[in-house]
């Protein structure tokens, strides 16, 4: 079984590992410009989801009158893309098995005390990830921290630890 998270959004990713955590990738969520890549976002998860995958995707909505109507549309056009490109693997047959999670429950879940501290975040994954290769992918070229890709691989994280618990 392969876990896998998506973070919807435009500076969201997608992360997946293995059930042993040695084999673990995370990608930029495709963009042509500033809009989504629905071709490439396809043929990424056609080929993450080639093995029986269970993924986790950060259900979006608006959290409260701070979120503009432009970034709540947004954030909902990637969910909506992410889930039609799932949707599609499905009935071409890979075996994919959808998980949705508010971003509050799988913090809650994984990060408890420290979520919404994305520096703390991405500090607690490269230690549970011991310090894998792909610690690396987060970081920008000065140093910035890409919180999406985190996000995605704390998300996958969420779904192997579901997956578990559920004594599947």
């Amino acid at each position: 079984m392969q876990y896998v998270g998506i973070d919807p959004g435009r500076k969201g990713a997608i992360g997946w590992l293995d059930g042993t955590c040695k084999q673990v990738c995370v990608e930029p969520v495709p963009l042509c410009g500033k809009e989504y890549d629905l071709r490439e976002m396809y043929r990424l998860v056609k080929r993450v989801t080639s093995v029986p995958s269970l993924v986790t995707v950060e259900e979006v909505g608006v959290f409260g009158s701070d979120w503009s109507t432009k970034i709540a549309f947004s954030f909902g056009g990637g969910y909506a893309a992410w889930l039609t490109c799932l949707a599609a693997a499905q009935v071409e047959g890979n075996q994919v098995e959808v998980r949705l999670v508010k971003p509050r429950v799988w913090k809650a879940q994984m990060l408890g005390g420290i979520a919404n501290n994305p520096e703390m975040e991405a500090r607690l994954l490269e230690q549970r990830l011991r310090g894998h290769p792909v610690c690396k992918a987060w970081r920008g070229p000065q140093g910035g921290l890409k919180d999406g890709m985190v996000d995605a691989l704390w998300l996958a994280l969420s779904g192997r630890a579901a997956y578990v618990i559920g004594g599947q």
